[in-house]
């Protein structure tokens, strides 16, 4: 595990992100780099590609304006006011980088590309039928837990309290996207009684 001081992929990670002390991202930890094979039926490329695979640490403030959209976000604060958070990401670039184009392709998660993840991510999802770009890493139960496995983000103990502290959660983030026109009451009704339902803090 290295941690990767470049600027210039702080940069492409932090795209969207407001400038200075609005959010930030803090350090970069490259877990895997391996090299990448064009997938079956693609004609070979004279460049020579590897993928990059990481981890993402930011902080931003919560008390800025359009901060207050993020579900939670005044239960995630640390002791010193800011919220911090952790994002991974998979780079596929060429080996030697004087053969790079100067263009970026930026693909959204969750979109049902089945792209290789590091190892680290893979654990996480062994076992799923599905597989897609981007990640997902549970938040630890406990302050302890997460202590213990190095990882920064506030528990679902410390987030929520309670199973019933869950569910509040999940009705006013429900409620706010009804009012903002990005959910139907009817399938609020079915977040929240998923969440009712589900095993968090039980």
């Amino acid at each position: 595990m290295r941690t990767l001081a470049v600027a210039g992929l702080a940069g492409v990670l932090a795209l969207g992100a407001s400038a200075g002390a609005a959010a930030r991202v803090t350090r970069i930890v490259i877990d895997e780099v391996l090299p990448f094979t064009e997938p079956a039926g693609r004609p070979s490329q004279k460049v020579v590609y590897e993928q990059v695979a990481g981890r993402a640490f930011g902080e931003l403030d919560p008390t800025l304006p359009g901060k207050a959209i993020i579900q939670d976000i005044e239960r995630g604060r640390d002791a010193d006011g800011k919220a911090r958070y952790v994002a991974t990401f998979l780079i596929i670039k060429p080996r030697d980088m004087r053969q790079a184009s100067g263009m970026l392709w930026h693909d959204a998660p969750n979109r049902g590309r089945v792209f290789p993840m590091a190892s680290q991510e893979r654990a996480f999802h062994k076992d799923q039928i599905c597989n897609y770009a981007g990640g997902m890493i549970p938040f630890a139960r406990t302050a302890a837990d997460r202590m213990a496995r190095g990882d920064p983000r506030p528990s679902l103990e410390e987030r929520y309290g309670s199973h019933a502290g869950y569910v509040e959660a999940v009705k006013r983030a429900a409620s706010r996207a009804v009012a903002a026109d990005f959910l139907l009451p009817v399938d609020a009704e079915g977040l929240i009684r998923a969440a009712e339902a589900s095993k968090v803090l039980r």
